[in-house]
């Protein structure tokens, strides 16, 4: 039977009054009243309630005798629960005002946190205010060479060490390591193994690898470093001078900076503004 089926039959019989429990004397009850537990009544609407209660949750709704037995038996259960002072239980208490907080959010912050909206423009700002997080810097690629110089060192030995780097040097410009962008950018090639100090580079042509802008090295000077980032790709610096040593450095590649599209991040954003403004709603609501 259908719950509207069940309303129309019980609105036939309003008069009648279970005695399932004390209280039902000879006199008819009020015409709304389909039974008495104790001091408390159940109602037509009580009934109606109940019944659309287990057809949203999707159980199936019984007939009504047993639905209204179903009721009246439930409800001498609370009564009998309340006169055993489980209603004083502490833990029943706290119990009872979570659920208490819970519907009241329910009724009154769950409508609120619906109507938030993130609007285009809202996205579009907070994209432009983070652009630096949605930048990717430029990376350059370098391979050095170095010949320590080791302090106190004759002008002669300076000089002869400024000479093999000159050698190196030419030898790289007239004939190129072969190579390519990644781990195959060969930088000096099979040069750097008699023509650096340096023992970690020394077997990878030199590659001192990828290298975002203001990066440093422990190992190498600033001031090499920056040379090497201003050379175009392909280019050898010059000599230099610089503590510990002579250095020359070749840019093999380079990675120009980009911003990544707004399309990109849209969604990552979106869902940050959201949990953002949820909180506001809430704080607000809780203020």
């Amino acid at each position: 039977m259908n719950l509207k089926a069940l309303q129309l039959r019980y609105a036939t019989c309003l008069v009648v009054c279970l005695p399932v429990v004390s209280g039902c004397s000879g006199r008819r009850p009020a015409p709304e009243v389909l039974a008495r537990v104790g001091d408390r009544t159940i109602l037509v609407e009580d009934f109606r309630t109940e019944a659309e209660r287990r057809q949203r949750l999707g159980q199936a709704i019984p007939d009504k005798e047993t639905l209204l037995r179903d009721m009246v038996a439930a409800e001498a259960m609370i009564q009998r629960a309340k006169r055993a002072g489980l209603a004083e239980d502490p833990v029943i208490r706290r119990e009872l005002d979570r659920m208490l907080v819970a519907k009241l959010k329910e009724r009154e912050l769950s409508p609120r946190l619906e109507r938030m909206e993130v609007k285009d423009a809202d996205l579009k700002s907070e994209y432009e205010r983070n652009i630096a997080k949605y930048t990717q810097p430029r990376f350059v690629r370098l391979a050095g060479l170095v010949l320590d110089v080791p302090e106190g060192a004759t002008d002669a030995k300076r000089v002869e060490t400024r000479a093999r780097l000159t050698d190196a040097r030419q030898r790289i410009i007239k004939s190129p390591a072969p190579g390519g962008r990644g781990p195959a950018a060969q930088g000096f090639g099979t040069l750097a193994i008699d023509c650096t100090d340096d023992p970690v580079s020394r077997h990878r042509g030199g590659d001192l690898g990828w290298l975002r802008d203001g990066a440093r090295l422990s190992r190498w000077p600033v001031n090499v470093i920056e040379a090497g980032f201003a050379l175009k790709a392909g280019e050898v610096s010059d000599v230099m001078d610089a503590s510990g040593g002579c250095y020359l450095v070749m840019k093999t590649d380079e990675r120009p900076a980009a911003v990544t599209p707004i399309e990109k991040v849209r969604a990552s954003i979106l869902q940050s503004l959201r949990v953002r403004k949820e909180q506001e709603v809430r704080d607000a609501y809780l203020a």
